[in-house]
């Protein structure tokens, strides 16, 4: 069974849908839900914020996000700190994973990172350097690969240095059929079956949300 950790979209394989505080939230399939950096506001982000909470407490809500840091968009780099930290508080008193949006920002999070241990943490989409990804993996993260993997090149050495059980896919707002397309790259570049590219994912997908996908 193939998982789509991060999608913003449903469809037929098993996914997680991530949401934005201010979409209407599903009755009763897996999401996430948190403040995107493009949307927080200097004015609003701990009102919105606090909307969070009695969906962090549905039996059907599997972690925080997507939330994090973008130097290309949104305010400013102080306000969004600000926001990702009282949201990973929010995820420490639920017990909730968080997933992380990280544009141009990896060096601040990682600061960030290595002063709240204790957190599951996924970088969503990740595009990022062999040098940043061993950095967050010494953090014990996780990283989700996207349709990025299919184009950019120098993620074939990343994805390949990434300890195979740190490893989640997702389609973003990429087709859903990318998924399979996904899996078989990841198979290729580790160079095992795709069977086993799947079991594993399935296993990472599990340990990191905490909750039995099957």
């Amino acid at each position: 069974m193939l998982v789509d950790i991060h999608t913003h979209q449903a469809h037929a394989h098993a996914h997680v849908q991530s949401f934005d505080i201010h979409q209407p939230l599903p009755e009763t399939s897996w999401f996430t839900v948190g403040l995107h950096p493009w949307y927080v506001e200097a004015s609003t982000w701990k009102a919105n914020a606090e909307k969070l909470i009695p969906f962090l407490q549905l039996p059907h809500c599997l972690g925080l996000g997507e939330c994090g840091l973008d130097a290309l968009r949104g305010p400013d780099l102080s306000i969004q700190r600000a926001a990702l930290l009282y949201q990973w508080e929010l995820a420490k008193t639920f017990q909730l994973p968080v997933i992380l949006h990280l544009v141009k920002s990896y060096e601040a999070c990682w600061q960030l990172r290595h002063s709240l241990p204790g957190t599951p943490v996924l970088l969503h989409g990740f595009t990022g350097s062999v040098a940043w990804m061993r950095k967050f993996s010494e953090l014990g993260c996780y990283f989700s690969f996207g349709a990025s993997l299919l184009r950019l090149p120098h993620l074939k050495q990343v994805l390949e240095e990434t300890p195979f059980d740190k490893i989640v896919l997702e389609t973003d707002t990429a087709p859903a059929g990318t998924l399979e397309q996904l899996a078989r790259q990841v198979a290729i570049i580790k160079g095992c079956e795709e069977a086993f590219v799947e079991q594993q994912l399935l296993s990472n997908s599990i340990c990191f949300l905490g909750t039995n996908l099957v």
